[in-house]
């Protein structure tokens, strides 16, 4: 009986019209997940930081916030209110840090100068 392989395939059709199996994964994939892991044991050094609340894909979208202060933002608002990776994705590319940040600076400024 043959074992089955616990590596992912894929099938590809050569020119000639048969297929053959191929590792799903490359060394430029692997190397990329090495790079991700890499990343987040830096972003990430204190153990308890890290939250079971997130998946590894939402943790490699907060890799991409480049400030801490906008990272632990998206990270406390996807716990607080049950985040996709999907909603997170479209949060931080739509700035939602930025903009609030800026709202609040905004309406604090004009509160000053009425003051």
């Amino acid at each position: 009986m043959a074992r089955k392989s616990n590596l992912a395939t894929k099938t590809q059709t050569s020119s000639a019209g048969k297929s053959s199996l191929q590792p799903a994964s490359t060394a430029r994939d692997s190397m990329k997940e090495i790079s991700d892991i890499r990343r987040f044991y830096l972003t990430f050094p204190i153990r308890n930081a890290v939250r079971a609340e997130l998946t590894w894909t939402h943790y490699r979208l907060l890799l991409k916030v480049e400030r801490q202060e906008a990272r632990n933002f998206y990270m406390l608002e996807s716990i607080n209110n049950n985040r996709s990776t999907r909603e997170l994705e479209r949060q931080i590319n739509s700035l939602l840090y930025e903009r609030l940040a800026l709202s609040i600076a905004t309406r604090t400024a004009s509160r000053t100068r009425k003051s």
